[in-house]
């Protein structure tokens, strides 16, 4: 007996290995569609007790629900349900009647998301079940279809799905339960249906909550940030949050996509005090100022806040770093070029807009007195300054006199005539501290 059942146990491992050496190679993952098409969308929409049903679509991640435009809730694949009478405040806050419609979510790099449904209508208070004994059947006998899918779901969910259908089945069973007991019982079994996470879904909601609590560990104050970077983080950060109950792998991963970028995006007002800052030194350096063109007094000023705004670029301090900018733009203005002769303005023609100043470079204030202003144009003739009506000069050159003397801007004007046709023109001189 013994040796006949060795004999067995030799053929059987013979016919094995026979039987394995005439199997082909494994097939071989699917590859991604060069040219994904969308899925058919949903067929055979029907409410029935405030619960909406749908034909599944073949290849289909999951569905979203919608009412109207607005989604109002989404399905894992295995699904085609949809409580409606428990799916969210949008159904009331929306008004009556609702138009409900379902999409097919593709699954990515092999088919798109299909169009939506046909609308059914829907009512808020006229379609929601009005036994709650019947709804928690009915609830059951769905949660009950999905017995033989445990293999799709993460462990933890699937744990508190089992954990409801029991306590449903037990109250289902009671016949002394009141309608608070099976209402709440209906909610667990749903809420635990609708927390069925597969494993994909679970790591996407993993990597969103990191980038939650990147987000927000620790606390950011929105008076540090600019208005625009604060309001698009914020909005993010509101649908990153919302998306945590999300079952669909696509829509978790982009709220976490525009999570991390408004999160990269934001812009100190520290960062944009520096900004402003850099661009007044690049100004003030850019070409390279020569000392030696300017008067001794205003270039030590302008060298000093020079000097002050670039060690500002290290301040944290917003006022600090906008005082310094202030300082170095003011400085840079008032830059009073050296005297190695006349001040020249031209003429170049026929003036366009006598009433519009044409400007002198700065004159530092202890450098007024015995400058020089000279008109100059080759059809320029018969030149006189004036000051109001009182004359200064008959010749093309101004001297300046004390008259001049404080800081500020002087308006003077120029009466000539150009190729012979007589004309006046304001001009500005300003006079700047030392």
């Amino acid at each position: 007996m013994r040796l006949q059942k060795w004999f067995l146990v030799a053929v059987a491992v013979t016919t094995a290995i026979a039987l394995a050496g005439c199997r082909g190679p494994t097939t071989p993952d699917p590859t991604p569609d060069p040219d994904p098409t969308p899925l058919a969308a949903p067929t055979g929409l029907e409410i029935v007790d405030g619960v909406l049903s749908w034909t599944a679509v073949a290849g289909a991640s999951g569905y979203r629900v919608y009412t109207g435009e607005n989604t109002i809730g989404s399905t894992a694949s295995a699904v085609t349900t949809f409580a409606l009478a428990d799916a969210n405040p949008a159904l009331t806050a929306a008004g009556n009647p609702h138009q409900i419609s379902v999409r097919a979510l593709g699954v990515e790099g092999q088919s798109l998301n299909s169009p939506r449904s046909a609308p059914v209508e829907f009512t808020v208070g006229d379609d929601i079940v009005a036994d709650p004994r019947e709804a928690l059947r009915a609830a059951i006998e769905a949660a009950e279809a999905r017995l033989e899918d445990e293999d799709d779901y993460t462990e933890e969910s699937w744990a508190a799905f089992i954990e409801a259908l029991e306590e449903a089945r037990l109250v289902y069973a009671d016949q002394a339960a009141d309608e608070g007991d099976l209402a709440a019982a209906l909610g667990e079994l749903q809420n635990a249906m609708a927390g069925l996470t597969t494993p994909a879904v679970a790591q996407a909601r993993g990597l969103l909550q990191a980038a939650i609590t990147a987000a927000t560990v620790p606390p950011r104050v929105q008076a540090n940030y600019t208005t625009a970077s604060w309001n698009a983080f914020a909005s993010a950060l509101a649908a990153a949050q919302a998306a945590m109950t999300s079952t669909v792998v696509a829509d978790i991963n982009a709220a976490r996509t525009a999570l991390d970028t408004a999160m990269n995006d934001l812009v100190t007002l520290v960062a944009q005090a520096r900004g402003l800052l850099q661009a007044a030194i690049t100004a003030a350096t850019v070409p390279p100022r020569v000392q030696a063109n300017y008067t001794t007094a205003s270039w030590n000023v302008f060298a000093s806040a020079l000097a002050a705004a670039q060690a500002a670029m290290t301040s944290t301090v917003v006022a600090d770093i906008n005082a310094a900018r202030t300082e170095l733009d003011n400085a840079r203005e008032n830059l009073a070029p050296a005297r190695t002769g006349p001040i020249t303005i031209t003429f170049g023609g026929f003036p366009e807009n006598p009433l519009e100043p044409m400007t002198v470079t700065p004159i530092a204030l202890t450098d007024v007195v015995g400058t020089e202003i000279e008109a100059e144009g080759d059809n320029l003739e018969d030149v006189r300054w004036y000051r109001g009506e009182s004359r200064l000069s008959d010749d093309d050159t101004l001297v300046l006199d004390g008259s001049f003397a404080f800081v500020g801007n002087h308006l003077v004007t120029v009466r000539a005539t150009y190729d012979g046709r007589p004309f006046s023109q304001l001009v500005q001189i300003r006079v700047v501290a030392d």
